[in-house]
């Protein structure tokens, strides 16, 4: 350790501190270079995956989609269990245009143990995605096993419902 800059001796506790210190006083881009700078120091960290997401989030917060993309594709290498990353992974997608990547994403949450409240949110972003789409149908199945996970949802029910009403699916 000696002889290592101080940075590459910086515990991930207060690399994510300095970082989002920095970005709440609106130092975005310099908290996803220390981000960049600690993982060129520290790149078999298991704490590596977290710099790797924290930096995506700062990118995606800036619109730099693409920047965000290669952050969370390098976080889920680094721990492919981390299912946050899949959750903005797909938004990033979809923001982007890339619909069908995103849908992908957000349906491998459906798939094996996952916390309920990531299924929920990806179900959510599912039934919204596909809403848009005009997959009604798929939709409304998205939306009402997100209810089953949560049932005081009203914005979920508000998109439920409407979508019932509009294929004539009344009760």
């Amino acid at each position: 350790m000696k002889g290592q800059p101080p940075l590459a001796r910086l515990a991930f506790p207060d690399l994510a501190a300095s970082a989002g210190r920095m970005a709440a006083a609106g130092q975005r881009d310099a908290a996803v270079r220390l981000y960049a700078d600690w993982l060129r120091h520290n790149p078999p960290s298991p704490s590596a995956f977290a710099a790797h997401f924290n930096a995506g989030c700062l990118l995606q917060e800036a619109g730099r989609l693409e920047e965000a993309l290669r952050s969370y594709g390098a976080c889920l290498r680094a721990n492919p269990q981390f299912v946050q990353t899949r959750l903005n992974l797909g938004n990033t997608l979809d923001r982007l245009g890339r619909r069908d990547e995103a849908i992908a994403e957000w349906r491998k949450l459906l798939v094996g143990p996952v916390d309920p409240a990531f299924t929920r949110i990806a179900l959510n972003n599912l039934g919204l995605v596909l809403e848009a789409g005009g997959q009604w149908g798929e939709a409304i199945e998205m939306l009402a096993s997100s209810l089953a996970i949560d049932p005081q949802q009203d914005e979920v029910i508000y998109h439920w419902v409407r979508l019932r009403q509009r294929i004539c699916a009344w009760p």
